[in-house]
């Protein structure tokens, strides 16, 4: 029954519900590309925040609140599954308490 309750919260609620989980996600393009994958993945949700950069990665996205199972399917569909997409690595940040 909890599960039932869990599904019919917004994003919003999710987050406070669910331990605040960050990971954040840095990619590689095409030159060129990089506004292009910025429009698109800043469609996606629940994105907390994405930086275009300038080095090594491209664009840097921030994700909050998802749990990994998830993640690892958004990002797998959504941003590696993109053919201007060259490289993706996801950094999970770690709680000390």
């Amino acid at each position: 029954m909890e599960q039932h309750i869990v599904e019919h919260l917004d994003h919003d609620e999710m987050i406070k519900n669910y331990t605040l989980n960050t990971t954040y996600v840095l990619i590689t393009c095409d030159v060129g590309k990089e506004e292009l994958i910025l429009k698109k993945i800043a469609t996606l949700k629940p994105i907390s925040e994405i930086q275009r950069t300038m080095g090594q990665y491209d664009i840097i996205v921030k994700f909050e609140g998802m749990n990994e199972m998830d993640l690892t399917e958004l990002i797998d569909k959504e941003i590696r599954s993109m053919r201007t997409v060259r490289s993706v690595m996801t950094l999970k940040s770690v709680s000390m308490a």
